[in-house]
């Protein structure tokens, strides 16, 4: 069971969220905040007590992209799912590379909101179907962007998918010398710092399916 925060400047949507994941799952909302100052100022003492934050694109004194990349900061072990009542390409790139794990619309159903939920307390990601769209239709502007070769691409689909140099190598019969060489050229191309960075990316990009439900 986990303890879920919901941030959201709209009573009736908090109201509306926290019966359905009771309902419908074995977790419990302990706190419904509006903004995001609350929201920093209860979790600096309840952090250790919340597993869970789900957070709205638009907030009053701020936005949830933002907030998602303080609260991530400060308690990286705290799991975010971003709502939005839109699927913005922008908005779902930038709340994962500020540390969200999952970007759900807030017309989702309660079997899609549980699932998401219960994915990301498991430590995978969740984009929901529309986000997963928008990001696949951006994928070519992206990755002319980024000027990845088609080698380059092959890597970064299968580090997303969390295969070793190793597997890697043998999926697409290379040394484990030359992953590793693709993955370092990688991670200047992408700015990427880690492993992790370079699995974001390759969701970013759409090289692989996060939204299994």
């Amino acid at each position: 069971m986990a303890n879920i925060i919901l941030i959201d400047d709209h009573e009736m949507v908090m109201d509306s969220l926290k019966y359905l994941i009771e309902e419908e799952s074995e977790h419990q909302v302990v706190a419904k905040l509006k903004s995001s100052q609350t929201a920093l100022e209860y979790l600096s003492e309840h952090a250790e007590k919340t597993d869970l934050i789900l957070v709205d694109v638009k907030l009053p004194d701020g936005n949830g992209v933002d907030l998602t990349a303080q609260i991530h900061e400060i308690y990286p072990e705290i799991r975010i799912i971003i709502l939005s009542q839109y699927a913005n390409p922008d908005f779902v790139r930038s709340g994962l590379k500020n540390g969200a794990s999952g970007y759900l619309l807030k017309s989702s159903d309660g079997h899609e909101l549980t699932a998401a939920i219960d994915r990301v307390v498991e430590g995978k990601q969740f984009l929901c179907e529309e986000a997963t769209k928008a990001l696949t239709n951006s994928d070519e502007g992206l990755s002319k962007n980024y000027q990845l070769t088609p080698r380059e691409k092959d890597v970064l689909k299968l580090i997303a998918m969390g295969k070793t140099s190793k597997e890697i190598g043998e999926d697409l019969l290379i040394e484990a010398s030359t992953v590793d060489f693709h993955k370092r050229n990688l991670k200047i191309k992408l700015n990427a710092h880690k492993i992790s960075d370079l699995t974001k990316c390759g969701i970013e990009l759409g090289l692989v399916e996060v939204n299994l439900i």
